[in-house]
């Protein structure tokens, strides 16, 4: 406590003087006791040895985390444990550095560690995988996927089911053309960031579908062929024109402006070139 403080002139006022001097005495070293202490003791090590335990520490806290809730995507504003967030998020930084052989307190031994929780070193991975599990939360609390456009709050979560479907699309048509040109990769365009992986993570989400026309089948199925006849022959007993002139009014334009999908595809074209 007292190492290297500065000595105090004393003071006619200072009640026990003597009893602090002998309590000083007591808690400090001398220059030459330091020294001979440091010779003795490699402070490298025991500096080391600290750090790796803290290391292990988090470690632990990851586990816990991936034995309750199956994975170990930690949030990195994670609220129940803010420090364990920042730290997943440092074991990304130092495996950069790590890849680009630069100094890193990343060793092998810790890389295989983290691979036995299924640690997800790719930052843009990680993205993906929130976003699935905000669909999954999504799902659970309202029952289906189809996230309107009028919901504000997760408009963006809307957006990025759009993406993974054109993502999907793009790979059926990779898939195609390999096919067509004997596994010969197209010579222009982007490769599709939609793997099998993502494709089985993301069916497996109650109610998801590929196609989003398929998804409002419930709500496009409409009266059948007899009933329409039905009531066109009512329209007409009572002496109405059944074939009147259709007039374009507000309403269907709503209606063809919600199957337009105009305003996702401007969001969609305005945001930031990322393939996730």
């Amino acid at each position: 406590k007292y190492l290297f403080q500065e000595k105090k002139k004393p003071t006619d006022n200072t009640e026990n003087h003597d009893d602090d001097n002998d309590v000083r005495r007591s808690n400090s070293l001398s220059y030459g006791r330091l020294e001979a202490l440091l010779s003795v003791v490699d402070v490298t090590k025991w500096t080391e040895k600290s750090r790796t335990n803290a290391w292990q520490t988090k470690y632990d806290e990851l586990c816990d985390f991936y034995d309750c809730y199956g994975h170990s995507n930690v949030p990195q504003d994670y609220s129940e444990n803010f420090a364990l967030g920042q730290w997943v998020m440092n074991q990304r930084t130092e495996y950069k550095r790590y890849l680009a052989g630069r100094n890193t307190s990343l060793t092998l031994e810790r890389i295989e560690l983290l691979t036995k929780v299924e640690f997800c070193w790719d930052s843009q991975a990680y993205k993906w995988y929130c976003q699935l599990e905000r669909l999954k939360a999504y799902q659970r609390e309202h029952g289906h996927v189809n996230i309107s456009k009028k919901d504000d709050e997760n408009y963006d979560l809307r957006l990025w089911v759009i993406r993974q479907r054109q993502h999907y699309n793009k790979l059926l048509r990779l898939q195609k053309i390999l096919e067509e040109t004997d596994g010969l990769p197209p010579l222009s365009g982007k490769l599709s960031p939609m793997t099998h992986e993502r494709i089985k993570a993301l069916e497996e989400v109650p109610e998801f579908e590929w196609s989003s026309r398929r998804s409002y089948t419930s709500i496009t199925e409409g009266p059948s062929s007899e009933e329409w006849a039905e009531l066109f022959n009512k329209i007409r007993e009572k002496g109405m024109d059944a074939e009147p002139e259709l007039k374009k009014n507000r309403f269907e334009d709503d209606i063809e402006k919600e199957w337009t999908d105009e305003e996702d595809l401007i969001q969609l074209w305005n945001m930031e070139e990322e393939d996730e």
